[in-house]
């Protein structure tokens, strides 16, 4: 059995075998001749022992005592003593490269109030400043970065003992670092000194200000970034919905809404073109106004794309292809409406007038009412786009338009009732402008005293829109009595010359043509 010695070392007790602690004696006692002319050398051999004592404690396990094995291999992680060059810094070592754990500490080498952030920035390999913002920013959240900071300040550790500083960096405890610690450390105390008194505290001041300065510009340039994502995100996501709106639109007449949305239907933008202008096909017009919306679609949703991300292009070239592609497409677009608005240049009336006297001879009285007829029931089909009056509806393949007329009751110096039907469209020229009045297909029928008007007049299949109008004129003699159904509600005109009501307060109502006005009767 071996001999062994109890020996003190870094504030712990060991029992140490006898030719362990020679091994160990003569290592202690080279580094103290290498540093004995070194005013750093006590603090860098007491650095030195109570790393040694840490390894023992944590490598000896439950043996009793330090074998000379375990002395090895301390003093291999140490290093050999020739690494300590007074004064200067040994690039060569023959110790291994053991890394040390990091470990939380606070760093109040950097520190403005107790050294948290800068600690938790040295662990997490961040900066500090970004650290102390997130505390900043906690503390809105009911003073939570307060009370966690307080905490972190009661729990962790200072890094005081070169030993610290070391683990708190990860670097490894070893001679060579342990020597570089102390040296740094006593230089700084060295050059604070020399600071002191006015000059230094003026010093300082500005570098406070300064840190704090630079805290401010961190923070507001988080502020900017967070913004600029959520302009990006927002602008990403924005353009891709108006891109399928767009498209769906234009290309599909809103089909592709139809399945979530059932109220959203039509037809296609291409269908429309094609019932107003003279255009054998739609694509000429079609695709120029998708690339007039779709291109600054495209460049927005690009940008954001660009603001997210942050990479680099070359798009420059790309850029101005667009722009010249959405410049002709504009110039196509306004020349088309141009060349076609000429079609809308004339207008011309076709007049029309019958009389109710075969129907209603010896009869002082009429009942209004609305019916529809056979081509409205469109408006039960999904392919379907309203505009002001008018409709353009997709049925059995072919393009149906149509529109509602407009009912006015006049006074009429006659014995009976007449209807006037008066047909309006525009043209190129006056006989285009009559030939496409003429075209409007309207009916109304009469049995006993019912008159039924038609809820839409129509154009014939083919057809295009020449901004289509039919207004009937209702001429009543005086002393007759006419009926208004509620049916009649949309085709009433708003303007009723002979009326003191509104056309929705007539209806349901009986009236008679007297003084030269229409008077209600009583019921």
């Amino acid at each position: 059995m071996k001999k062994t010695i109890k020996i003190s070392l870094g504030g712990l007790t060991y029992n140490i075998e006898e030719d362990a602690f020679i091994l160990l004696e003569n290592y202690i006692n080279t580094l103290k001749q290498r540093l004995i002319s070194d005013k750093e050398g006590k603090d860098i051999i007491q650095d030195i022992e109570e790393r040694i004592s840490e390894l023992f404690a944590e490598r000896k396990g439950t043996a009793e005592s330090i074998s000379i094995d375990l002395v090895k291999e301390v003093l291999e992680i140490l290093g050999n003593p020739d690494e300590i060059a007074s004064g200067a810094e040994s690039g060569n070592t023959s110790s291994r490269n053991y890394q040390s754990q990091k470990r939380l500490y606070r760093d109040v080498e950097r520190s403005y109030i107790a050294g948290v952030c800068a600690g938790l920035g040295e662990y997490f390999g961040a900066d500090p400043i970004v650290i102390r913002i997130i505390f900043i920013f906690l503390i809105f959240f009911k003073g939570l970065g307060i009370v966690l900071y307080l905490i972190l300040w009661i729990a962790v550790p200072k890094a005081i003992t070169p030993r610290q500083k070391l683990e708190m960096k990860g670097e490894p405890v070893n001679l060579s670092n342990i020597e570089k610690s102390i040296r740094e450390e006593s230089s700084q105390i060295n050059q604070n000194f020399k600071k002191s008194g006015l000059k230094g505290f003026l010093e300082s001041i500005v570098y406070i200000i300064g840190r704090f300065a630079y805290w401010v510009i961190q923070f507001l340039l988080i502020i900017v970034k967070v913004i600029a994502i959520i302009i990006a995100v927002t602008l990403i996501v924005t353009m891709l919905i108006a891109l399928f709106a767009v498209i769906n639109v234009i290309f599909f007449g809103g089909l592709l809404f139809h399945g979530a949305f059932p109220m959203v239907h039509g037809i296609p933008l291409g269908e429309v073109i094609t019932s107003i202008f003279e255009f054998s096909t739609s694509i000429w017009l079609t695709i120029p106004i998708f690339l007039v919306v779709a291109i600054p679609i495209f460049a927005l949703l690009y940008l954001g794309i660009r603001i997210l991300f942050h990479f680099k292009a070359r798009d420059r070239v790309i850029g101005l292809i667009a722009a010249t592609i959405w410049v002709f497409s504009i110039v196509i677009v306004t020349f088309a409406i141009y060349s076609q608005a000429k079609s809308f240049t004339v207008r011309k009336q076709v007049v029309e007038t019958f009389s109710l006297e075969s129907t209603l001879k010896g009869s002082q009285y009429l009942r209004i009412q609305a019916t529809e007829n056979s081509e409205s029931l469109f408006l039960s089909s999904p392919n379907v786009i309203e505009i002001d009056e008018y409709a353009i509806a997709k049925v059995n393949g072919k393009t149906l338009i149509t529109g509602r007329p407009s009912i006015i009751i006049e006074r009429s110096d006659k014995k009976y009732p007449e209807i006037e039907i008066i047909r309006k469209a525009r043209g190129a020229n006056k006989l285009a402008a009559e030939l496409n009045a003429k075209s409007i297909k309207y009916n109304y029928t009469i049995k006993d005293s019912i008159l039924n008007f038609d809820s839409y007049f129509t154009l014939p299949i083919g057809e295009k829109w020449k901004l289509q109008e039919l207004t009937i004129n209702l001429q009543i003699p005086e002393n007759f009595k006419v009926f208004i159904d509620k049916s009649m509600e949309d085709l009433m005109n708003a303007h009723q010359p002979e009326s003191d009501y509104w056309p929705n307060e007539m209806l349901e109502r009986k009236w008679e043509m007297r003084e030269k006005k229409l008077k209600e009767l009583e019921k």
